[in-house]
């Protein structure tokens, strides 16, 4: 890659999303000449090795992008080996945490969004603040059919579906033992139709669907009472519109129909 091109793209995507450079130093607590840095490929101005590295991973999920490829792209740009250094026996590596560090939340947006993919959130971080940061929707973008789940609501559903399926299981088997004891005929049916109720049950996958009025959202200022607070693992997916096809009419075009008295009164 030559020189130039991976801090060009670098703040070319950080431009495109409208993200100021103090917000990504916020966001990931990287410094502002890091990141200047970064994007004017000053290489001498960065502590090197893995800690470019882990700027690069951090500015990816912040901006939405390729954690992967844009870490090949500054390899490719960056071309310095030098800051790997073999090991050698009984060498002694220590790492040392940073304070106040925590793994940074993501959520994820699909479908039509400018620059869909894996965003990372600061706490407190709403749905207006991401779908601006992603670009907005595209103009194909059926906002109304816009689906928003929660992964902790998914795991709580499916805990209220195990539950209901391991009742029923044995309600079943109570029927069951009742229809042995009884010898009750109406036993055997009662169970077919349990199991077939069973069956669907344990096959419905819980969702985690969160109702949200996207076209609210958007129409707020971020943060404001009609705005979404995200958590982790939070996923909105806007779907494309439908254009259906207009049905035929019921009265196919007729062929004019001559006024009254035409025929009499043309020449013959």
């Amino acid at each position: 890659m030559a020189r130039g091109n991976f801090g060009e793209r670098l703040k070319r995507e950080r431009e495109l999303r409208e993200v100021t450079p103090n917000e990504i130093v916020v966001a990931t607590r990287i410094s502002l000449r890091f990141l200047d840095a970064l994007e004017n490929e000053d290489w001498d101005k960065l502590p090197g090795g893995i800690f470019n590295r882990g700027f690069v991973r951090a500015i990816a999920r912040y901006l939405g992008l390729d954690e992967e490829n844009l870490l090949a792209e500054y390899d490719l740009a960056h071309g310095d080996q030098s800051a790997d250094i073999p090991l050698q026996p009984f060498d002694r590596l220590s790492i040392k945490q940073v304070t106040g560090w925590t793994e940074q939340d993501q959520v994820s947006l699909k479908g039509e969004v400018r620059f869909p993919g894996s965003y990372s959130i600061q706490p407190g971080e709403t749905l207006h603040s991401v779908i601006n940061r992603a670009g907005g929707f595209t103009q194909f973008a059926f906002v109304q059919g816009s689906v928003f789940t929660r992964r902790e609501l998914k795991m709580r559903e499916q805990e209220q579906l195990d539950r209901l399926a391991a009742r029923m299981r044995t309600e079943i088997a109570e029927v069951a033992l009742m229809g042995v004891r009884g010898q009750q005929g109406s036993a055997a049916s009662a169970i077919s139709i349990g199991e077939t109720l069973l069956h669907q049950l344990t096959e419905t996958k819980a969702v985690g669907r969160l109702v949200v009025d996207l076209k609210d959202v958007m129409h707020s200022n971020p943060g404001s009472r009609d705005d979404v607070i995200l958590r982790d693992g939070d996923e909105l997916i806007v779907p494309k519109q439908r254009q259906e096809p207009r049905p035929l009419s019921r009265h196919p075009h007729r062929s004019p129909q001559p006024r009254s008295g035409w025929a009499q009164s043309a020449p013959r």
